[in-house]
């Protein structure tokens, strides 16, 4: 592990898209010959580019360079060779790439572990299949790399609003001479505000206007109070009556089916009444495959949220494991991104195991919910990340008392 780079590095995530379904398709023996060969093509282009693949999590392939064009030439180098393989009969896997460059420090155990680990797997999420898509900080470095005649093409697609991530990242798209270019937009947080910009001032403006009426009341109606323990008693049912709109209702009524559809019965959510003026703070985001996520075994929920004063929160609910596929409650955080959170505070609260952590850009919370699927025990994990209003108590409670969405 000792030639891995360390300091400034250049991220690259890939994965297949929709490998479920190809694995569904191919059956597990066909579907086992050709991820040996996506494994090879894409291992031996990375080598070759001068990178180093740190790990792996399925399909999805991890690697590490020395240099932003390093990693750019691997991408090239890798979607050329799956194009031009002979796939047989088989249908020729698409794979997504992500691409990033920042800090980040090496364990004694040579694990990799910082921010710019994360911002690389949001953005491998945001492409679609045959598609590069790279960050500001990696263009910024190719320019300092390339002489006077750049070497590789970007496409700027602007900034992008990436899950779970405060800031905007601007991404390029990387095109490549002969391949496919021509992608639908990043599946990111603000496809739908980008499209209507002036509807999206109207909406900020609004809330504006509503704060002036409702922020001395937006705490009274957030939750019931209660203790921490067994006996504490839930929140008043939720509802769209006068006590307002809940978290899942906030959801399009056809969205909020096809949550239930897919995540049930992992699809927990709050059924304490909203802050009020909560809105949904950018298109919520259903992941039926989450491939490049660790220690999610299942589709994955998440959805910012925004109310007048500067309240936002970003709720998600799946079901939580390791990497072997196996049920397992984590107690460090949220399991798509292996924080490493420590907890401050812990409870038992509605039978539960509730965990709080301050940090990551805000106050966090999660709940480990026992289940049952077909006989089995089974956890779900529902959490709310980066609340910059709730006392810990109240968060806690809320995340305690969830319940599986009404479609």
């Amino acid at each position: 592990m000792s030639s891995l780079p360390t300091g400034v590095v250049t991220f690259l995530f890939s994965d297949i898209e929709g490998s479920t379904r190809l694995l569904r398709s191919l059956g597990r023996e066909r579907y086992g010959v050709l991820l040996a060969e996506h494994n090879r093509l894409l291992r031996e282009a990375f080598s070759g580019a001068g990178g180093s693949v740190f790990g792996t999590e399925g399909d999805a392939l991890f690697v590490a360079f020395g240099s932003a064009s390093e990693a750019i030439a691997g991408a090239i180098s890798g979607q050329r060779a799956l194009a031009e393989h002979d796939w047989g009969e088989d249908t020729a896997p698409r794979v997504r790439m992500g691409i990033h460059t920042g800090e980040t420090s090496l364990s004694e155990e040579g694990q990799y572990y910082g921010v710019a680990l994360h911002r690389a797997a949001r953005i491998c999420a945001a492409a679609h299949g045959g598609q590069v898509l790279i960050s500001h900080s990696t263009q910024a470095l190719l320019l300092d790399e390339e002489d006077d005649r750049p070497r590789f093409v970007l496409q700027d697609l602007g900034p992008q609003r990436l899950k779970d991530l405060e800031q905007p990242l601007r991404l390029y798209q990387l095109l490549i001479e002969g391949l496919p270019g021509s992608f639908p937009a990043p599946r990111t947080l603000n496809r739908r505000w980008q499209r209507a910009p002036r509807n999206r001032r109207a909406v900020v403006v609004a809330a504006a206007l509503l704060a002036l009426g409702v922020v001395a009341a937006v705490l009274a109606v957030v939750l019931t109070g209660g203790s921490p323990s067994h006996k504490a008693a839930p929140p008043r049912a939720h509802g769209t009556g006068p006590r307002g709109p809940t978290l899942a209702t906030l959801l399009q009524p056809a969205f909020r089916r096809r949550v239930h559809a897919v995540m049930s019965p992992y699809d927990f959510f709050p059924i304490a009444p909203a802050p009020a003026g909560m809105v949904l703070n950018g298109t919520p985001n259903l992941q039926e495959f989450p491939n490049s996520l660790p220690r999610v075994c299942g589709p994955l929920f998440t959805a910012s949220y925004a109310a007048p004063g500067g309240k936002q929160l970003v709720w998600s609910t799946s079901r939580d494991c390791d990497s072997g596929g196996f049920t397992r409650c984590h107690t460090d955080g949220y399991p798509g991104y292996a924080f490493g959170l420590p907890a401050d505070r812990r409870a038992v609260i509605n039978h539960r195991r509730v965990f709080f952590s301050s940090g990551n850009e805000g106050d966090n919370v999660w709940a480990c919910i026992p289940i049952k699927v077909n006989g089995f025990s089974d956890v779900a994990v529902a959490g709310m990340w980066e609340n910059h209003f709730l006392t810990p108590r109240r968060a806690m409670e809320l995340v305690a008392h969830a319940h599986q969405i009404r479609a």
